[in-house]
This record gives structure tokens, sequence and C-alpha cells, in this order.
């Protein structure tokens, strides 16, 4: 038997690298050193400034969604036409989602 290549991982120069195996992955030392590579990453203003972006437009979205769902019961008083409109709003998210590995322009995506 052979044993997986080993690797380091640094976060906002912070190791966070995977326990070796037979090794326990819940030591709180780790989950320590996790904690801290993602409070270190807020550090970081671009990353900060995406990270709060993302969680503005998803709040948004999940307003949305319910604000919709309460709309449209109200409207129609049919719980139906909820689940419709909501299997809709789902269908055409993941039709427009973009495809892993594929870039949304075609070839203009870095491929690695």
């Amino acid at each position: 038997m052979t044993r997986p290549p080993s690797f380091s991982v640094r976060i906002a120069g912070v190791d966070v690298s995977p326990a070796a195996p037979g090794r326990d992955c819940g030591s709180a030392r780790r989950r320590s050193r996790l904690r801290r590579a993602h409070v270190l990453s807020l550090r970081i203003p671009d990353f900060r400034v995406l990270w709060l972006g993302n969680v503005g437009t998803m709040l948004g979205q999940w307003v949305q969604f319910a604000t919709q769902g309460y709309l449209v019961f109200h409207i129609t008083g049919s719980s139906t036409q909820v689940g419709v409109v909501s299997f809709i709003r789902g269908v055409s998210a993941v039709a427009v989602s973009r495809s892993p590995g594929r870039s949304p322009i075609g070839s203009a995506g870095a491929q690695c």
C-alpha cells in the first residue's frame, strides 16, 4: 500500500495542511488553525470586499425568494402556485448557471 504524497497548504501565512493519514482530523489545534486562517483571510482588502458583496447578494436573493412565495400565495391563495413559481425559479437558475470547467465566454477562460 502506497502512502499519498504529503503537501502543505498555507492561507494568509497559516499552515492549514490536511492531517496525515491515521491522525485525528478534528483535533482542537487543527480547528484553531483553520479558524485563524479564515479570520486572517478577511485582512486582504479585495477578498473582504468580495466576501461582503457575496453576503449582501445572497441575503437579497433569500429575501426575494421568501417575499416572492408570500406574494404569490397572497395573490392566488394556492400553495400549488407557490410550488410552481419556486420550481420555475429553480429550473431557470440551473439553466443559466455555469457548468464546471467551462467559461461563459467560451475559450476566453483560463484552463488548467
